[in-house]
């Protein structure tokens, strides 16, 4: 603003040109001055740069209009205009999510400073990271982008920086994660990702969400619900939607029970993996000594869509044993493999 003070008819008087602009959240000012010789209805200009330290600068044009009255001071405020914008430099302090599944589209925002009005979202060349929709929020303070991650991306840190006003921030980086594995996830009905062993007779099998299988079958047997997480190469859940597989082998059954089978599922996104293992048989045939089962378990991951479908193998081993032995129902999990 422009605020000058009347002295007396005659005297000069300084117009000073005081411009307020924000740098990391906080307000500084920046001024300038210029002296000119007034008459009754004199106008002041100024014309000139007004300097924002460690920021830029913008040049000020400013005009006051000041009738004087002998004896008597007066202050008034004008607008000023700038012809262009002092605006700090572009800084990135965080991107949230900070990381994500490969084979995944997903939205991004990328905090900080100084972005202004049209930034540029940097990835690395040849990273498998693919940006648009990017967009600035109000303040120059937060960058909304699309993130797609190609299912041939490699895993890692990817330094993900912006450009605005022909400057570029400090980088931040963005994870790629690669399935690694499945461990036990805590949620209700299953401590440390293992529910209560269950014993229905003529009763339903019910799965952690809620779900009651088989159509609300009735059976007479023993289940026992889990709970798991995929997981990346670095042991950070993976939150993205994927699609999970089972793979059966070393199966065993004294009495004859057919061997296990699963149909791919899909997870959505933050979704935990539940697994339900259960033999019984339907309405009041129930289990007798040696009507077991017992196998290998180990899964697939696929990511991506159609044509661009990418496998992964978790290192997860279980071994599963359920049934009635020698009169005691159990169903028993054991991880070999982490």
């Amino acid at each position: 603003m422009a605020s000058p003070s009347a002295q007396s008819k005659s005297d000069r008087f300084s117009l000073r040109i005081e411009v307020r602009y924000s740098t990391g959240g906080s307000s500084q000012d920046s001024t300038n001055t210029s002296t000119t010789r007034s008459s009754n209805t004199a106008v002041a200009r100024y014309d000139g740069a007004i300097v924002a330290n460690g920021v830029g600068s913008a040049t000020i044009s400013a005009d006051t209009l000041q009738r004087y009255f002998r004896d008597y001071a007066c202050s008034q405020s004008y607008p000023l205009t700038a012809s262009s914008s002092l605006t700090n430099n572009p800084s990135v302090s965080s991107i949230t999510p900070p990381r994500g599944l490969i084979g995944n589209t997903i939205q991004i925002a990328i905090n900080g400073d100084g972005f202004g009005a049209t930034p540029v979202v940097n990835v690395p060349a040849n990273g498998g990271i693919t940006v648009s929709n990017v967009s600035a929020g109000s303040g120059g303070t937060l960058v909304n982008a699309t993130f797609a991650i190609a299912v041939d991306a490699v895993g890692g840190n990817k330094a993900i920086s912006v450009t605005a006003g022909g400057k570029t921030s400090n980088s931040q980086n963005f994870f790629v994660q690669i399935p690694s594995r499945l461990v036990p996830f805590d949620v209700s009905g299953a401590t440390n990702g293992v529910g209560p062993l269950q014993t229905p007779v003529n009763d339903v099998i019910t799965a952690l969400n809620g779900t009651v299988l088989f159509n609300g079958l009735q059976v007479c047997g023993v289940y026992r619900n889990y709970a798991f997480i995929l997981v990346d190469q670095n042991g950070e859940r993976i939150l993205q939607p994927f699609t999970l597989g089972e793979v059966f082998s070393n199966y065993q059954s004294p009495a004859g029970f057919p061997a296990p089978t699963f149909e791919p599922a899909s997870i959505a996104a933050g979704e935990f993996v539940g697994d339900i293992q259960t033999l019984a048989f339907p309405g009041f045939q129930c289990l007798v000594p040696n009507d077991t089962q017992s196998f290998t378990q180990k899964f697939y991951v696929e990511v991506g869509q159609g044509q661009s479908k990418k496998r992964f193998d978790p290192s997860t081993t279980i071994r599963i044993e359920k049934g009635n032995f020698a009169g005691t129902l159990r169903v028993d999990r054991t991880i070999t493999t982490p």
